[in-house]
This record gives structure tokens, sequence and C-alpha cells, in this order.
């Protein structure tokens, strides 16, 4: 059996736009778990990014190693509320603490694993 098989996930490939799939994903599995949950997109990158700003030194350090373009940290967060940018693992990370849940991420190419939240 496969791993999402193992424990209990579906795989889904929601449709939208290319780039919203991260948030997506998650607006997906609260609706399943959590009683029918009513956030959108929207409200999911708008609570990531309030994540980030509230704690920018926390997120900084992840940034900066994550360094795929050379734009502002400022910008990052900025691009992250208003645009359709694919969510990066600080994305991850900070829609896990701001959910206050547990994200695992399987990445189907190398059987990578990655948890964040509690």
């Amino acid at each position: 059996p496969t791993l999402a098989r193992m424990n209990g996930l579906r795989y889904e490939n929601p449709a939208g736009q290319p780039g919203d799939c991260l948030y997506l994903s998650v607006r997906e599995c609260l609706r399943d778990f959590e009683g029918g949950s009513s956030l959108t997109v929207r409200d999911l990158r708008g609570m990531c990014a309030d994540e980030l700003e509230n704690n920018y030194a926390e997120y900084l350090p992840y940034f900066q190693r994550d360094g795929t373009r050379t734009r502002t940290f400022r910008r990052f967060i900025n691009t992250t509320r208003h645009e359709v940018e694919w969510g990066t693992e600080v994305c991850v990370k900070a829609l896990a603490e701001a959910l206050g849940l547990r994200i695992v991420v399987v990445q189907r190419e190398t059987s990578l694993v990655v948890r964040h939240g509690n």
C-alpha cells in the first residue's frame, strides 16, 4: 500500500489557479477534517501572510535560505497575501502555525515527508 493509503489520506489534484495548490489542498483537508471549514484560498493566504508578518524575525532566516528570488521579505509577504504565487516550505510552516495544526507534505517523486506544526 502507498503511504497515503496507509494513513487514510487521499490524493487530490485540486483545480484552481496555478500557484494556489498549497492553499487549495489545505482548504480541502480542513473541509474534510474540520467539519466543513468555510476558509477560502484568499483567507488562507491572508493567514499565512499575517503569520509571516507578525513573526518576522522567526521566518526571516527561512526566507534567506529559501532565496529562490531576489526580492525582499516584505515583498514576499505582500505577494503571498495578494497574488497567485506558489507556496514555499516557509508558507507551509506559517500556515501550520497560523492554523494550530500539523501539516504533512509527502513529495511523491522522492517519498520525502516534511512535517510542520504540532
